[in-house]
């Protein structure tokens, strides 16, 4: 116990030293901060007076010069007075001083302190002074009079020379470079190279000599760069001011306020320092874990946009936003429908993929997506890796990738068979109308075109009964004079009321669409014959009022036709009673081969149970079985009755929770018996399973297991084998669906290539010889493919004669939850497992000391339901 009290003082007094070093370290590092901090701020300061003076005296210079040029091109010397006159109204205080001593303006009094100064002298500045001969002194109050000159030289056009000047006002300026800073202890002044105070702080403090000492500056080289020193604990920083002259900006500050900011600065950060260093510490910890958090977020959001775009069933395409058109990236779905392995021809030009006839096309679609005219739409053709051609259809519009540059999105899907199924139907439908045209032609006798209003007639088809008859008629009123004269008398007013022209006309005036009537008319072989006749009215589509018809007959013969179609009606009726007389007979003869399974083992679990009637443990057992059993003949029947409504497309699937690997334990205990008795050796493997609990049509998919299940315990010789298999494909489709596999192979005697064709129509059965009768109803296989493909999913056989067959099943399954495994588990067992207590405490409660009445017309069930019910009411 001391031991470990004096290693945890160890422990602190460690730390303590540590964070004694640390904090030492710090506020050294610290005040060697601050004191670097301010000399950068004072050099700063210092740096931003002396680029404003100097900006200042540059731009009076540069003034200076451009307005020396526009004096050297002035001829006449009398209005160079008078140019400077109008230029001092836009900068005032630019005079001109001539070699021969002449100044201008004349009217502004010339500075006297200028003459002799600066000879030879390009260009410059000139000490502040008293204007007009008086020199002034260093003394800060004398200040408000004294102004300093810009000048540079300049020549006139007639040779002279001389010095432009600009004036500035000390009090005007001094303000715009000189700085107070420190809580005004720190200031700034002007000095020349010897140290000459030239111009005072703003506020015109005097500068003791103790301060103004600024010897060290006729040490400085010309032109020195900012610099700074101390002396005599004053902090002096000093830049030169350039613009041809030796001044210098100097900004001095007692040494003493800047340790004593530093020293404050260093307390307080000592004082604060603890609150910091806890607020970083919670802010890094907060930082940490919602970086971490948004990482993993982001991560996460990336796997499911990465998941979505490569297992949407439509291809997505990335292209780039400028021709030539490349393709960026591309989904699995996409890839897969152009033939290529996944990203092969990533950065590839899209002219690889498209049909050379619509790279114009795409291309053209693909400029106005990219110029950002909305999603456009296009069809294609498409160059597979196997050369094969296909067509698809898509949709392309401007967006954004991960990084934010602009590009191309497309979406597309294969249209081949329906394009193929266009074309198709087009041709069919040109066909159709070239049949029908053809079957009206070989239909109607007589085929005219008719414009009633105008009389007017044209035959399109004329037999040759008809020749002579009619063909000389040109109008219409002709063709009905020529039929009138050949009809039998007593059908002849009939016809003249009906088919009159002003009849006709009248007709089709109130509306009527079509005029008919059946006659005998005498043709050119000298017999009457039964025609029938009508007239079309065919509506313009120009809104004329001209009535346009269409005139048809035919040779009918009612009678006789009318015989040999009750005749033929008869007929057919009685070949189709025939055929649903065999369809009966066969699927009565059929039954057994679906229902002899459950059968078998409730008998012979029956006479099983007859013989151990004393072990408790297995007739309840075999009770369990037989009730399964039962359930499932009566579910089977159920569904052999619902195959109309699986043809008619009514059938539809009721998903539910339950555990998959139990359902094929059920199927497995129910057919062993069966194979074992008939010397088949079973085997199965469910043991590929990852997720037991799923979601879907137990009951059917049951059915189809066991179809297949006791079609291969049929069709396998004593001493063969039967092997089920049952897993779980590891692709994930359509997010939470799996694919559960099924696979049942057995050595028995197979089947031909041509009755495989024909295994999953309805009422198809192997017949062999060498097993005898088989029996079933033949819908067993039709079932189970239509169930199938109902759930989406795919049955397929794979047989040789003699050598037995493979069946193999694929079907999506939702897999559930933990929740929902739980849940279906408990109803699986609630289902599975027989009456209980606690279930007949329930119905105890609803039944006791009650009267209930039964309605039943079984007798059988009556008996059932009355010991049932009797048992429950105690």
């Amino acid at each position: 116990m001391k031991k470990n009290i004096w290693m945890l003082a160890v422990v602190y007094i460690v730390v303590a030293c540590a964070l004694a070093g640390a904090m030492y370290q710090f506020q050294k590092f610290v005040r060697e901060r601050l004191w670097n901090l301010a000399v950068e701020d004072i050099m700063e300061v210092t740096k931003q007076g002396t680029m404003t003076l100097r900006a200042q005296m540059d731009s009076a210079h540069d003034t200076l010069n451009n307005f020396a040029e526009v004096l050297e091109e002035v001829d006449d010397y009398s209005n160079i007075n008078e140019i400077l006159i109008h230029y001092n109204k836009l900068e005032d205080g630019v005079m001109l001083y001539l070699d021969d001593y002449t100044v201008m303006p004349y009217d502004m009094e010339p500075d006297s302190s200028f003459a002799g100064m600066a000879a030879g002298d390009t260009e410059g500045i000139m000490a502040p002074h008293v204007r007009s001969g008086s020199n002034g002194t260093a003394n800060a109050a004398d200040y408000a009079d004294k102004v300093m000159d810009v000048y540079v030289s300049c020549k006139l056009a007639d040779g002279r020379r001389g010095y432009l000047t600009k004036e500035f006002r000390i009090d005007d300026i001094i303000d715009t470079f000189s700085l107070s800073y420190y809580g005004g202890e720190g200031f700034s002044y002007i000095a020349d190279s010897n140290g000459t105070v030239l111009i005072p702080p703003a506020d015109k403090r005097d500068i003791p000599d103790s301060i103004a000492c600024c010897g060290y500056l006729k040490a400085l080289p010309e032109n020195s760069m900012t610099g700074w020193t101390i002396l005599n604990d004053i902090f002096y920083c000093y830049m030169p001011i350039g613009v041809g002259s030796d001044w210098h900006l100097v900004s001095v500050v007692d040494m003493e306020l800047i340790t004593r900011e530093a020293d404050q600065i260093v307390s307080q950060t000592y004082a604060l320092l603890a609150v910091v260093i806890m607020t970083i510490v919670v802010i890094m910890i907060i930082t940490m874990r919602r970086t971490l958090k948004a990482s993993r977020d982001a991560e996460n959001q990336n796997l499911y946009t990465e998941h979505i775009f490569n297992n949407v069933p439509e291809g997505i395409a990335l292209i780039t936003i400028n021709a030539p058109y490349i393709n960026i990236r591309m989904n699995y779905a996409g890839y897969q429908m152009f033939g290529y392995d996944n990203d092969s021809k990533n950065n590839v030009c899209i002219d690889h993929f498209i049909y050379n006839e619509d790279y114009d096309h795409v291309t053209g679609v693909f400029d106005e997506a990219a110029q950002g005219r909305g999603p456009c739409t296009y069809e294609c053709r498409i160059r597979r890796a196997d050369g094969m051609l296909i067509w698809i259809a898509g949709i392309v519009e401007r967006n954004h990738d991960n990084n934010g540059n602009d590009i191309l999105m497309t979406t597309f899907h294969d249209i081949t068979e329906e394009k193929l199924a266009r074309e198709e139907e087009a041709v069919k439908n040109k066909r159709e109308r070239r049949m029908l045209i053809t079957a009206v032609t070989e239909s109607y006798s007589i085929i005219a075109s008719l414009n009633i209003t105008r009389d007017e007639l044209q035959f399109i088809s004329l037999r040759e009964l008809f020749a002579d008859s009619v063909s000389r008629a040109g109008t219409y009123n002709e063709l009905y004079e020529r039929i009138a004269e050949r009809i039998e008398p007593k059908y002849e007013d009939e016809f003249r009321q009906r088919f009159a022209p002003d009849k006709v006309e009248l007709s089709f005036a109130k509306g009527r669409s079509r005029i008919w009537t059946d006659i005998r008319l005498r043709l050119d072989d000298g017999i009457y014959h039964w025609l029938s006749i009508q007239i079309i009215h065919v509506r313009n589509r120009n809104n004329s009022k001209e009535i346009n018809a269409v005139f048809l007959a035919r040779i009918s013969d009612e009678q006789k036709i009318e015989e040999a179609n009750q005749k033929r009606n008869l007929q057919d009726a009685l070949s189709a009673a025939k055929l649903a007389n065999e369809a009966k007979s066969r699927f009565l003869s059929n039954m057994s081969h679906d229902i002899r399974t459950p059968l078998n083992s409730i008998i012979g679990m029956t006479d099983i149970l007859k013989s151990h009637p004393d072990d408790t443990k297995q007739v309840e057992e075999g009770l369990d079985k037989i009730s399964m059993s039962g359930r499932h003949l009566l579910e089977l029947i159920n569904d052999i009755l619902d195959m109309s409504r699986i043809e008619s497309g009514k059938m539809s699937l009721q998903e539910s929770g339950f555990n998959i690997r139990a359902m094929m334990s059920e199927l497995i205990e129910l057919v062993r018996p069966q194979a074992l008795g008939s010397g088949i050796t079973f085997i199965s493997d469910i043991v590929s399973i990852e997720h037991d609990n799923v979601i879907g049509d137990e009951l059917r998919i049951k059915q189809i297991y066991l179809n297949i299940l006791s079609n291969a315990v049929k069709y396998t010789w004593a001493g063969g084998s039967i092997t089920i298999t049952l897993r779980e494909d590891g692709d994930v489709k359509n997010g939470r669906r799996h694919s559960y596999i099924f696979i049942c192979s057995d050595n028995g005697i197979g089947m031909s290539r041509e009755f495989q064709k024909h295994i999953f129509d309805s009422f198809e059965r192997a017949e062999d010889n060498a097993i005898g009768n088989v029996t079933g109803t033949g819908l067993g296989m039709a079932i189970a493919r239509n169930l199938v493909n109902l759930m989406g999913g795919t049955i397929d056989v794979d047989s040789r004669l003699g050598k037995g067959s493979v069946f193999t099943v694929t079907i999506p399954l939702e897999v559930c939850d933990v929740s929902a495994d739980n849940k279906a588990a408990d109803e699986s067992a609630a289902t599975m497992a027989p009456s209980g207590e606690h279930a007949a405490a329930e119905d105890e409660s609803v039944f006791k000391h009650g009267r209930v009445l039964l309605v039943e017309d079984n007798e059988l069930n009556r008996d059932i339901a009355a010991i049932l019910i009797g048992e429950m009411g105690g």
